[in-house]
């Protein structure tokens, strides 16, 4: 069923994840000498691993609820969109009206 597909093409795709998270959090991390202390390349990575996962997990998620592919590209937009919005870097926490709090978590 769609739970089996899901679970299926999900373990398909985080070794990639793993290896793109692996291959661009390298270059990134080297080339703006963050913190070099011991471990701390090891949590950006994984950061950067369960940031990319959930993203495309939420992208899943709304590609299975949008019949149509444009719609799907633009829905998927919106809710990135709307998360960076309330993540803190451009509205701050306490700007943010109550309702909408919620999606900074």
């Amino acid at each position: 069923g769609a739970f089996t597909y899901s679970l299926a093409a999900m373990l398909v795709a985080m070794p990639f994840i793993l290896l793109l998270s692996v291959c661009v959090g390298s270059i990134c991390y080297g080339c703006l000498f963050l913190n070099d202390k011991k471990g701390r390349f090891f949590l950006f990575i994984m950061n950067l691993f369960m940031t990319l996962a959930v993203a495309e997990s939420v992208i899943s998620l709304v590609s299975t609820i949008v019949p149509f592919f444009i719609v799907g590209i633009a829905a998927g937009a919106f809710t990135f969109g709307g998360f960076m919005v309330v993540e803190g870097f451009f509205i701050k926490v306490d700007d943010i009206p109550p309702g909408w709090r919620w999606m900074h978590w």
